[in-house]
């Protein structure tokens, strides 16, 4: 058996691509790679792993589309992720390890404090054939939907946007079906419709969602679903607004078979109104908001409301795997939901994501850089050759994503998560960024 590959500490072991990727993804979670570290070259991979070098070109190429890896011209490939780490707190110190501005992570300071209702928790063990849901948690869920245009027909409980996505799209379209999706496009949206077969067609966007014209287009040809993100869209931060929602519900109206999703993952953690496609003529819709970034990833769970036949079929296919949402997380969301604390905990975090990303883009404009993020937790920020610009940044301290996981046609930019990015260090990163964007080396008054 061939012996691992081994670089610095870590050791790079597999046989097919996607086992490759995954070691070296294993290995960046664990610490053991870190941006900025070199890989071997595909020759010598391939030579020590005892595989074809074809197999380890797909291995880094599947790498460099979810944005791990970069080839950088005189270092060959070269880590690019960082894994999550905490943000130093010395605003007079440039950073000795690389601060993340890549994972999209909300601010652990500004999640709900989950020891406190943990602590007040008695949960009974749920057996099968107990109901799915707990009834006071869906009649919550029934109340965060008030703001909705339409009354929904069902609504339910999934775990995360992305399990409700999945099982929307699997309840109603076969492999080589066509979904539309914004562009750039949530990666990992991307990458589940792209696995599940189905055929990805791209919507232009602008700082207020998508393009009317664009939409107009692409329903020229026989798409099954379109999946829209009303405000804080992910990667690029866009918002709908009325005037544009009103103009896409005309171009939707003409394709009543449709089946529309929203994603509304930033929910009540957005000071901005929801703005929805949703109208009485919509036949086929969801509507999916998560709990993730208000009360932190490990406790995610989605509400899922729409149409009784599209809800259901979603519905049907849990059953056949997960069969429901674990009743211990469903009562912790319940307590959190109930806390009369809550609403003053999501003002406070809803106020200092907004001084963040607001302030960044502010700095940007300063400094020549033309960035956008209408709301929630990332700026996008197009440059030239985002590869280049993302390695000269980890020089500097920061790991930030390429577009290169987003988009669907080609759209070179950076995205920059502001989640856990502390105020006093905001002027030194655009200073960074225009030096490495623009390449001369900038220092502007905070």
């Amino acid at each position: 058996m061939p012996s691992p590959v081994r670089t610095g500490l870590a050791a790079i072991e597999g046989r097919t691509a996607h086992e490759i990727c995954a070691s070296i993804q294993r290995l960046v979670e664990q610490g053991e790679l870190v941006a900025g570290d070199s890989l071997p070259t595909m020759r010598s991979l391939a030579e020590t792993l005892g595989v074809n070098r074809n197999t380890a070109a797909a291995a880094y190429r599947q790498l460099a589309q979810s944005g791990v890896v970069a080839a950088a011209s005189r270092r060959g490939t070269v880590i690019l992720h960082q894994r999550a780490s905490s943000p130093g707190s010395q605003s007079s110190v440039r950073p000795t390890v690389l601060m993340d501005l890549a994972s999209g992570n909300p601010d652990p300071a500004l999640l709900p404090p989950l020891q406190r209702y943990i602590g007040r928790m008695r949960p009974e063990p749920a057996l099968y054939g107990a109901p799915a849901h707990r009834p006071q948690l869906v009649d919550l869920a029934e109340r965060l939907f008030a703001d909705r245009p339409v009354k929904p027909e069902r609504t339910i409980i999934m775990n995360g946007a992305l399990d409700a996505l999945s099982k929307i799209l699997s309840a109603n379209l076969s492999a080589g079906d066509a979904v539309a999706l914004e562009d750039p496009a949530y990666a990992v949206y991307l990458r589940l419709c792209r696995l599940m077969g189905y055929r990805v067609v791209p919507l232009a966007m602008d700082d207020q969602g998508i393009l009317p014209d664009s939409l107009a287009a692409s329903l020229q040809q026989p798409v099954k679903a379109v999946v829209v993100t009303p405000r804080a869209q992910n990667p690029t931060g866009a918002a709908m607004t009325p005037d544009r929602a009103q103009r896409l519900q005309t171009i939707l109206a003409k394709h009543p078979d449709l089946i529309l999703i929203e994603d509304d993952h930033i929910g009540m953690l957005s000071p901005r109104s929801i703005v929805s496609l949703v109208s009485e003529e919509t036949r086929r819709w969801s509507i999916v908001r998560s709990t993730s970034k208000a009360f932190g990833p490990d406790v995610r769970m989605s509400f899922v409301c729409g149409d009784d036949a599209t809800i259901s079929g979603a519905e049907r296919l849990q059953q056949l795997s997960s069969r429901w949402v674990s009743h211990i997380l469903q009562e912790l969301v319940l307590s959190i939901l109930q806390d009369p604390a809550l609403p003053q905990m999501m003002e406070t975090a809803r106020q200092a994501y907004e001084a963040r990303r607001q302030s960044l883009i502010e700095h940007f404009a300063r400094r020549g850089l033309n960035a956008s993020g209408a709301s929630g937790l990332n700026v996008w920020l197009p440059v030239e050759n985002e590869q280049q610009v993302a390695m000269r940044l980890i020089e500097k301290g920061w790991s930030v994503a390429t577009s290169e996981p987003f988009r669907i046609t080609d759209n070179s930019a950076i995205r920059l998560s502001i989640g856990k990015l502390p105020v006093e260090l905001i002027a030194r990163l655009a200073d960074d960024v225009a030096d490495s964007v623009l390449g001369r080396n900038l220092t502007m008054p905070a």
